[in-house]
């Protein structure tokens, strides 16, 4: 008995161990029109930013990385000439890859998941290239107005199918790192359903990324804010200090506009006017509006509201884009609003002042 379960306790090992078994991997590298001995950077991204893991000179056009990981990592090579950064992405994975850079145009390709995504960059250069022919075109002054507006579409038809691209790739690679790396770029691209077959797809490996573990959750949050749904409330502080709910102004049986805006938002201030003239015109027919405010300086957004001379209610949490009314209704862009109804329910987001204004009316 006893030794039956050393067996079974070995082979739990083995498998532990080689899921987690490290992977050989080899980069080697050409530069083309890159001056000699340029410092080639390995780097990971970190905030949006390069950060170098290594650095090697680029010798007669020739340098190489190597390392080892337990599975395939999204990776940058870098340079930079004349204070201009040239960069490839790249994923790290077990063989030997082949990287090409120029300051013209960076290939990677040698392993499966950088044969795939190269050949979508292909594609991808390709479409850009013929979006630059259409932005040269309109430099005959011969054009005809109907000319202008044939080469409008092509140049949103090309700019669209650029999307396409990186959308039909992740689709068919979800299970692949390719795939989820362009699912953690593209998702707000997708339909929520889109996003949710697509989340299931995702090898368990993957479910505990950061960014993915995001991404569920705002589709959650979008779910539980769809129009018709009762308004979620939240927490923040209005300017006299005080804690204030949105739950004191929503269901309270007016129409409530939740405007989302910022004292550092250039377009915001600049319909502010606007909106007091809307909101004056329709605050006796039942519409309240509050203003919801992603600052994080407190001093500069007393004084907007002062400024601007706003008359609706404000609350701020001053946590910027981080504040919870942001993560909650999906807000990645401002100025932006949400309408709710009488009896507290969503009605939609951004909606015109003429489509409030006909609810109004009802």
């Amino acid at each position: 008995m006893k030794k039956r379960k050393l067996i079974c306790l070995f082979v739990l090992a083995l498998s532990f161990a080689n899921s987690y078994a490290q992977k050989a991997w080899k980069i080697e590298g050409t530069t083309t029109d890159v001056p000699q001995s340029t410092t080639i950077y390995f780097n990971k991204a970190v905030d949006g930013d390069l950060f170098p893991l290594d650095s090697t000179k680029a010798v007669n056009n020739h340098f190489t990385f190597s390392g080892v990981t337990e599975r395939p990592e999204v990776r940058y090579l870098s340079f930079k000439i004349s204070g201009k950064t040239h960069w490839a992405e790249m994923f790290v994975e077990e063989g030997t890859i082949k990287a090409v850079m120029s300051m013209k145009e960076n290939t990677v390709r040698g392993t499966l998941n950088n044969d795939i995504y190269q050949d979508m960059k292909d594609e991808v250069n390709d479409l850009n290239n013929r979006q630059r022919n259409v932005m040269n075109a309109f430099r005959d002054s011969t054009l005809t107005a109907d000319s202008i507006k044939a080469l409008r579409a092509e140049y949103s038809r090309l700019g669209n199918a650029v999307y396409d691209v990186f959308r039909k790739g992740m689709r068919q690679h979800i299970t692949k790192p390719v795939g989820v790396m362009l699912f953690k770029q593209y998702s707000r691209k997708n339909s929520i359903k889109e996003n949710q077959e697509l989340l299931k797809m995702i090898p368990a490996e993957y479910q505990n990324d950061e960014t993915v573990k995001a991404i569920s959750q705002r589709i959650k949050n979008a779910i539980a804010t769809a129009n018709g749904r009762p308004f979620t409330d939240f927490t923040m502080i209005a300017p006299d200090g005080k804690e204030v709910k949105l739950s004191q102004y929503a269901d309270k049986g007016k129409y409530v506009l939740v405007d989302f805006w910022a004292s550092w938002c250039g377009p915001c201030r600049r319909s502010m006017p606007e909106l007091i003239e809307f909101y004056n015109k329709n605050k006796a027919n039942g519409l309240e509006i509050v203003g919801v405010s992603f600052d994080n300086n407190e001093q500069a957004w007393q004084k907007a509201i002062k400024t601007l001379n706003l008359p609706w209610p404000q609350m701020s949490d001053l946590k910027g884009w981080n504040c919870e009314a942001a993560q909650i209704y999906d807000i990645h862009a401002i100025p932006n609003t949400l309408l709710i109804d009488p009896k507290g329910n969503i009605v939609g987001k951004g909606m015109t002042h003429s489509a409030i204004e006909a609810l109004l009316k009802k």
